[in-house]
C-alpha cells in the first residue's frame, strides 16, 4: 500500500552522484529523466501511475487519445452536449469491441446499432467507438509527472531505490560495454538493481487493512455479482446484506 507522495526525479539524480560516483561522470540529467521514464513504463506497476480521467469530443466518429495515457482503465458514453457539460454527465460503461469490423460503423448511413452494447477500440493516437457523435469520459493511467512536465516516483523508499538501481545498472552498463568496469562490479549492481525491484513489487502488492476490508466483503458473497462493469466497479468493496429468520444480517 503505497503513502500516496511523490518525489521528483532531482532526488533520484542526488542520490545517484552521493551513492555511485561513476554515475556523474557517465550520464546527464536527460538521460536520468530518460532512463527514470522508461523504468516507470517498462514497470506498469498501478502504484508507479496516477489515476486521471479526461472527456473527448468526438469528431467523424473518432476523438484523440489524452498524451500522458499509459493505460485505459474503463471508457464509457455520455449524454453530455459539450466538453464542459462532461463532468456533471450521466455515463454509460462501453466494453472492448470484440467486432472485427467495428470501423464499418463509420462508412455506412444504415444503423448497426439497434439492440447493441456500446463499444470502442483505439488505434493511430485515437479511440474509436461505435457511434459517431458525442462526448467520451475515459479513465486512465498516466505517468506522474512534476510542473515543470518531469517524470516523479512514488515517495515510499522501496521505490526510490528500485529506481535508484535500475538507473545506476544502466549507467555501469555502458561502462561494462567499453570495458572501463569489471564484470564482477557490473554483476553486483544487477543483483542490488533485481533486489530492490523485487522488494519494491513485494512492497506494492500488501494491501492496507482498508484494502483487505474491501478484498474480504467481496469473497465473503453468497451469491457473486458479475455485472460490476455497469457501475465502473463502484460498489465492488460494498458488503453483502444476508436475510436471515425474517431480518437483515450484514457480513462485516
Amino acid at each position: 500500500m503505497r503513502n500516496g507522495r511523490l518525489v521528483s526525479y532531482r532526488t533520484i539524480a542526488s542520490s545517484l552522484q552521493r551513492d555511485f560516483p561513476f554515475v556523474t561522470e557517465t550520464i546527464s540529467d536527460e538521460e536520468v529523466i530518460e532512463w527514470l521514464g522508461a523504468f516507470m513504463g517498462l514497470t506498469n506497476a498501478p502504484i508507479m501511475l496516477s489515476d486521471q480521467t479526461a472527456f473527448l469530443e468526438l469528431c467523424d466518429g473518432k476523438a484523440p487519445l489524452p498524451c500522458d495515457l499509459h493505460l485505459i482503465m474503463q471508457v464509457a458514453k455520455t449524454n453530455a452536449e459539450t466538453l464542459a457539460d462532461g463532468p456533471c454527465a450521466t455515463l454509460s460503461p462501453m466494453r472492448w469491441t470484440t467486432d472485427k469490423f467495428h470501423r464499418r460503423y463509420h462508412d455506412s448511413e444504415k444503423d448497426f446499432q439497434v439492440n447493441s452494447p456500446y463499444t470502442y477500440t483505439v488505434n493511430d493516437n485515437y479511440i474509436f467507438p461505435n457511434f459517431n457523435d458525442g462526448i467520451l469520459a475515459i479513465a486512465y493511467k498516466a505517468l506522474p509527472t512534476d510542473d515543470e512536465g518531469f517524470p516523479m516516483v512514488p515517495a515510499d523508499e522501496q521505490w526510490v531505490q528500485a529506481a535508484i538501481h535500475d538507473i545506476a545498472w544502466k549507467s555501469a552498463r555502458k561502462l561494462w560495454y567499453s570495458n572501463k568496469i569489471s564484470t564482477d562490479k557490473f554483476q553486483k549492481l544487477e543483483q542490488d538493481r533485481d533486489w530492490y525491484f523485487s522488494q519494491a513489487v513485494t512492497y506494492s502488492r500488501m494491501p492496507s487493512i482498508d484494502q483487505r476490508e474491501g478484498i474480504k466483503n467481496h469473497r465473503l458473497r453468497s451469491v457473486t455479482d458479475v455485472n460490476y462493469h455497469n457501475d465502473f466497479f463502484r460498489n465492488y468493496q460494498l458488503p453483502e446484506h444476508r436475510y436471515f429468520r425474517g431480518q437483515y444480517l450484514n457480513n462485516s
